[in-house]
């Protein structure tokens, strides 16, 4: 009797497993998921520290360890993020036309960004760490007017650009 019932769970657990489904997902398809989430993930950082870099902007006359520190975190960030974009072969450019994987109000944030990042870097007394980040900020100054053109055009950003408002 022992043997019968044996064989039957044995049959049972053999046949369930014959009757899976095969959800595999590939190397390829699991990467590019892994680097959607992470451009998705540093946009929303960026998004969510805009009004960090509005009140910043506003007092970037005079230098500040502060803002030292804000300045190269920010340059890390979008450094952060231009570099995923790469790995993840997605053209940056494209991808804010489009919004696919960054929002209207990251473009937003990435804009005011810009601005403080334009106007403090004269104040800047850690100039030697920011030379590490020549090639992000020069890359994202090239891509200020574009984003000035995309904010000028989206009626959808929630509460209106914030970075249009900054003189």
């Amino acid at each position: 009797m022992k043997k019968i019932f044996s064989l039957l769970i044995c049959s049972m657990l053999l046949s369930s497993c014959s009757n899976a489904k095969k959800n595999t997902i590939d190397e390829g398809e699991l990467d590019k998921q892994i680097v959607q989430t992470k451009i998705m993930a540093i946009s929303s950082s960026l998004e969510s520290a805009s009004f960090v870099y509005r009140a910043a902007y506003k007092n970037s006359e005079k230098p500040s360890e502060v803002n030292d520190h804000l300045y190269l975190y920010a340059l890390s960030e979008i450094e952060s993020l231009f570099n995923t974009y790469d790995m993840g072969g997605v053209d940056y450019k494209k991808d804010i036309t489009s919004y696919r994987l960054i929002s209207g109000d990251a473009i937003d944030s990435m804009c005011i960004i810009n601005k403080f990042l334009k106007k403090y870097q004269n104040h800047l007394e850690r100039k030697e760490l920011a030379k590490r980040y020549d090639t992000t900020l020069s890359k994202t100054f090239v891509l200020q007017s574009e984003y000035l053109n995309l904010l000028k055009n989206d009626p959808d950003l929630i509460n209106g650009s914030q970075c249009l408002k900054l003189n």
